[in-house]
């Protein structure tokens, strides 16, 4: 087990990142940090549990399981919850697949370490489904 400040990691193993995900990681970070020039690096850490504070936080396929069900708002670039005039937004339902710890190098000789969830997300399906069952029922459908 290792200990980042308040955060614990258990099963934690050496992981490169896919050229692909290292576009997705670059593409998101150029969002946060505009002014500034980085590289992502490839090598990184691949966690199946973490624990912040008291709060357990597992993986769809670990021991942990029933701790990997999240449910989470989309915020906007402020970190206000998203919406528009007339709609509220509904709490999105998602499933952890797995942790990543890895580095973020700045140009300017800066270290900066990121904790990310890769969560596989759930849509609500149509009411005509949720009918058939009866309610109150919520069906999910990972098929984006």
């Amino acid at each position: 087990m290792s200990v980042t400040n308040l955060i614990s990691y258990m099963k934690k193993t050496i992981w490169d990142l896919p050229p692909l995900e290292v576009q997705k990681l670059e593409s998101m970070y150029q969002a946060i940090y505009a002014a500034n020039t980085f590289t992502v690096v490839a090598s990184c850490f691949k966690v199946k549990q973490l624990r912040n504070g008291g709060l357990l936080l597992g993986n769809k396929g670990s021991k942990t399981n029933s701790s990997s069900f999240i449910m989470a708002y989309w915020t906007d670039v402020n970190g206000v919850i998203y919406s528009t005039p007339g709609h509220h937004q509904e709490l999105a339902a998602g499933q952890i697949l797995f942790f990543i710890e890895h580095n973020l190098l700045f140009h300017d000789g800066t270290i900066k370490k990121h904790i990310l969830a890769r969560v596989q997300w759930y849509l609500e399906m149509e009411p005509v489904f949720k009918d058939y069952y009866g309610s109150p029922v919520s069906i999910l459908s990972k098929h984006l």
